[in-house]
């Protein structure tokens, strides 16, 4: 029984540490750039880049266990970029698909986040 229990831990180790990154992008609204990144949800962060100039930017967040596609969730984190600038977002979706507002540098933001139509969906 012990066995069974630590296969099935090493295995749902494996298995979590596989999950695919989730494509995430943004716009700060008053300065027209846009924020290029992805998630990972099993670190609970968002690794990305503002264009046009290129500037790094993290975004942790808390994670959320999603049981089924009718599952929603809220998500709420920080951002900090390279040049100095930092803010907060929160995000609502299902299923790694959603939408959410925020702050970098004291303008607002709009962002997107999942595989379906994200590229106009902002």
């Amino acid at each position: 029984m012990l066995r069974a229990i630590i296969v099935g831990c090493i295995i749902l180790f494996f298995v979590s540490g596989c999950s695919a990154p989730i494509p995430v992008v943004g716009k700060i609204n008053d300065t027209e750039e846009e924020f290029i990144g992805s998630a990972n949800p099993t670190k609970g962060l968002v690794t990305g880049k503002i264009y046009p100039s290129g500037i790094s930017c993290v975004a942790p967040y808390k994670t959320h266990l999603v049981w089924d596609a009718n599952s929603t969730y809220t998500l709420d984190g920080t951002i900090k970029c390279d040049d100095g600038r930092s803010g907060k977002w929160t995000a609502t979706g299902s299923n790694n698909i959603g939408r959410g507002i925020g702050t970098l540098g004291g303008k607002k933001m709009s962002i997107s986040f999942g595989n379906i139509g994200i590229i106009n969906s902002y």
